[in-house]
């Protein structure tokens, strides 16, 4: 009780009579929703350099990075929870008023299979910083790889041949599944590839059917 007095005291000697949530999470080295979903929209965007800027705010914040990407894990499960049920922006769990719009918005710019891997990447994140030297190359580096995510698509649309031109001239394997190089196949059949975590069997077989 005494402990939360002093905070209490704190942020009032901070903020005044009139206390928002900022200055609360100012005083008290709290993670703040607007920056985090700054990041999401950041990698929505595809923007590294956004994204780097903010882990460095973090930083000079003081923030520790490891509370960073618990919040962000929140938010991609928000995300993931309004992509398959968008109704659920009513929720005060899941957004307040002024964060419906925005997070409705954002979880059209993923798809549930990069969420979900974006989860993993993110928590993967957070136990290795604990006893990283450089905590913020491994933040830095997780939200890359997030953004990688994107260029991705399913195996089954591969097969299919429903691959498409990516942003920067990459011709993804189209036509015939018949006609798909071995290679891809072996993949995902055989080798050290076939015992790789999922993601990177997806990610190797799309790179594979890049290559050709």
């Amino acid at each position: 009780m005494r402990d939360a007095q002093s905070a209490c005291d704190q942020v009032r000697a901070f903020a005044g009579d009139s206390i928002t949530a900022e200055d609360v999470s100012t005083v008290l080295g709290l993670i703040g929703r607007e920056p985090v979903l700054e990041v999401a929209a950041a990698v929505a965007d595809e923007d590294a350099a956004a994204a780097f800027d903010l882990v460095g705010r973090f930083i000079e914040a003081g923030y520790d990075l490891r509370l960073v990407c618990r919040e962000l894990s929140r938010v991609i499960r928000d995300l993931l929870v309004l992509a398959v049920d968008p109704s659920r922006a009513d929720d005060p769990e899941i957004a307040v008023d002024t964060e419906r719009d925005r997070l409705l918005q954002l979880s059209k710019q993923f798809s549930r299979e990069d969420l979900l891997r974006a989860f993993d990447l993110i928590n993967r994140a957070e136990f290795e910083i604990r006893t990283a030297s450089q905590p913020r190359y491994h933040l830095e580096m997780a939200l890359l790889r997030w953004m990688h995510l994107q260029k991705l698509i399913p195996l089954t649309d591969l097969l299919e041949g429903r691959g498409a031109e990516d942003g920067v001239g990459t011709a993804w394997w189209r036509g015939n599944p018949g006609r798909l190089p071995s290679s891809v196949i072996i993949a995902e059949t055989s080798g050290t590839e076939a015992n790789a975590p999922h993601e990177d069997r997806i990610s190797y077989t799309a790179s594979c059917a890049g290559s050709k």
